[in-house]
């Protein structure tokens, strides 16, 4: 069975929502988010209010995936960025051997605090043109983290046959013993803090 990782902030009223799935409900790409948010109409409105990209941080560049989709459960996708997407996950390599590692980044670009889960992170593998979710881990509690303006906040994934690693708020890929395909690493929901959610965000990658 999988389990996801809670997501509580009071901030944000943002409150995770973690449980066990059925392999049906795991085999399709288009499951449903294991967090929802708590807002008043009101906040919903304010929600839509979207500040504009700061001039920080690395603009997203050209990508071995520009004509691929993520699945259906990522808002957007590192390839699908411009200069003036305010929130994404940037990696260090789009594709990896066994052995390697890939850092994935989530950069800030907004002039407000972005509120995330350190441990809220998701891995899907595409497998006969379907996204299957990789994520084994049992429940972990996250209490969230923000990121100021500018910043980033950056996961190792190691990429190799094990998937047996330590788990800690600076790396993912826990339990997930990898093989050739594509991939996608997502980190969600992520919210501007006093600002819209920006659902989840993520990369695809290939491992050979």
């Amino acid at each position: 069975m999988q389990r996801r990782a809670l997501l509580v902030s009071s901030a944000s009223l943002l409150v995770g929502l973690a449980g066990c799935q059925s392999p049906a409900e795991r085999s399709g790409s288009t499951r449903s988010p294991s967090t929802s948010t708590t807002r008043t109409p009101s906040e919903t409105e304010t929600a839509t209010n979207t500040p504009e990209p700061a001039l920080v941080g690395d603009p997203p560049g050209e990508s071995r995936f520009s004509d691929e989709s993520c699945p259906g459960t990522v808002a957007s996708c590192y390839h699908e960025a411009t200069d003036e997407t305010a929130v994404y996950v940037r990696p260090s390599a789009e594709r990896a051997e066994m052995g390697d590692s890939i850092e994935f980044s989530l950069v800030n670009r907004t002039n407000n605090a972005l509120f995330f889960g350190p441990y809220h992170w998701e891995i899907w593998r595409e497998s006969e043109e379907r996204w299957t979710n990789a994520d084994s881990r049992d429940y972990v509690e996250d209490l969230g983290a923000e990121i100021e303006s500018g910043d980033e906040y950056s996961w190792t994934v190691p990429i190799d046959t094990d998937g047996d690693r330590t788990m800690n708020s600076g790396r993912a890929g826990v339990g997930l013993a990898f093989e050739s395909g594509r991939y996608c690493f997502g980190i969600g929901p992520v919210e501007v803090v006093g600002g819209r959610s920006h659902g989840t965000v993520g990369a695809l990658f290939e491992v050979v």
